[in-house]
């Protein structure tokens, strides 16, 4: 790496991470303060499980529909099995609420979705096609009721705009700025009529088990952006909470400054990342304290990586600080260069057209930050990156604070 910064968080869901200084060009049109958000191109990208999932409604919808063998309950009086009331779904304990002042049938033209299981993909299209919506400054309020008191649990909400709108707002968790300035027309601002959203989040249910979600132009954070601050919405998922075995965890935000030799991982894999040739020292990078790696002679070796040997289901987040990009710089890799196609795994920051984001060392195992397309991370910021592997779908996902960049 040349002169990268390793901040002081390394979180990895399945896999080593630790802070650099990286930056990327893709212009994100609102800030993700928690949870993520994911363009979906078909049921497959929602991740459903039915063993997991506790409730989903088509908000507005004209009938229940099944995606993935999850049902999805239209909150719309008479139309489905699920409706207790106008804008109110229950399955068992657990009820959705969703309260808004308006409802269009059809915002939306019908999607293109692909994969899923049978007639998934048709369903999905047409959940994504019906609103509910409120004029601002007033919000459209999601309360879920009946949780378990303190638990956690994972919440999506579906989002599609029906046009060039130019619309945005933001999302608050438990009364907490988790979006700030979300568009409905895409991370990069720019609308398509492909543009369809998911907002995922694994909030903690309140000591009565409720969760609420509002979603309101100026919650908080920034000023509104876009032209037009109405929120909608389309569907509510709720689903039970899966953490994610962390198997390294580093976090050097809290170190003295000066060199580190030794790492100590507090994640389930243990042992140490020791520097190998150099010794790289933490500093003070925009305010936030990181190792920085100088790019020639400065990297550490941790412990064996054999729970993620094979196709077996990764993740990789960590914060970088890049002063420049070039074609590829290592945050985190195992495996080695030199084997067959795909038997390397180097989470990169480069802009190389082919591998800037992953490189697999040949086939088609390698991926840039934007496909087919030179660039990266805006050089000289702070930046969230997670790359993740899918084995049941085949699937290698790298996002850029917290929007999807390439799969």
């Amino acid at each position: 790496m040349k002169n990268d910064t390793l901040k002081g968080f390394c979180a990895l869901v399945v896999t080593i991470v630790t802070l650099l200084v990286f930056s990327t060009n893709h212009a994100s049109a609102f800030e993700v303060i928690t949870g993520s958000v994911t363009e979906i191109s078909g049921p497959d990208d929602l991740k459903l499980n039915p063993d997991k999932a506790i409730i989903a409604v088509d908000v507005f919808g004209d009938s229940d529909r099944s995606v993935n063998g999850v049902t999805f309950f239209t909150d719309r009086a008479d139309r489905g099995d699920g409706v207790v009331e106008e804008g109110k779904v229950q399955s068992g304990d657990v009820s959705v609420t969703t309260a808004a002042a308006n409802s269009i049938d059809n915002w939306a033209g019908a999607q293109a979705f692909t994969g899923g299981t049978e007639g998934s993909a048709a369903n999905l299209t047409e959940i994504m096609r019906d609103i509910r919506w409120n004029e601002a400054p007033n919000p459209v309020n999601v309360t879920v009721a009946g949780l378990t008191a303190e638990s956690i649990y994972t919440v999506q909400l579906l989002f599609n705009e029906g046009a060039d709108r130019d619309r945005g707002w933001d999302i608050a968790v438990n009364g907490d700025l988790a979006v700030d300035n979300f568009s409905s027309e895409g991370g990069d601002g720019t609308w398509t009529n492909a543009n369809s959203f998911s907002y995922n989040v694994n909030a903690t249910a309140t000591a009565e088990g409720t969760i609420a979600v509002s979603l309101q132009n100026n919650i908080g954070g920034a000023d509104q952006v876009a032209a037009d601050g109405n929120p909608i919405l389309q569907a509510v998922i709720v689903s039970s909470y899966d953490p994610a075995k962390v198997l390294v965890d580093i976090d050097l935000t809290d170190d003295d400054l000066g060199e580190l030799a030794s790492i100590p991982n507090a994640g389930t894999l243990g042992g140490t990342f020791d520097a190998e040739v150099d010794t790289p020292s933490v500093t003070e990078v925009d305010g936030v304290k990181a190792v920085t790696l100088d790019g020639t002679n400065d990297w550490y070796v941790g412990p064996d990586s054999a729970p993620l040997t094979g196709d077996a289901d990764r993740t990789v987040e960590a914060w970088v600080f890049n002063p420049e990009i070039p074609g590829e710089e290592t945050i985190v890799a195992w495996g080695r260069r030199g084997g067959g196609d795909g038997t390397n795994w180097s989470m990169n920051y480069g802009n190389h057209n082919t591998w800037g984001a992953l490189g697999g060392w040949g086939g088609s195992a390698d991926m840039a930050f934007v496909a087919g397309q030179t660039g990266g991370p805006e050089a000289g910021k702070w930046h969230h990156l997670a790359l993740s592997y899918n084995k049941s779908s085949n699937t290698r996902s790298i996002y850029v604070d917290g929007f999807l960049s390439n799969s």
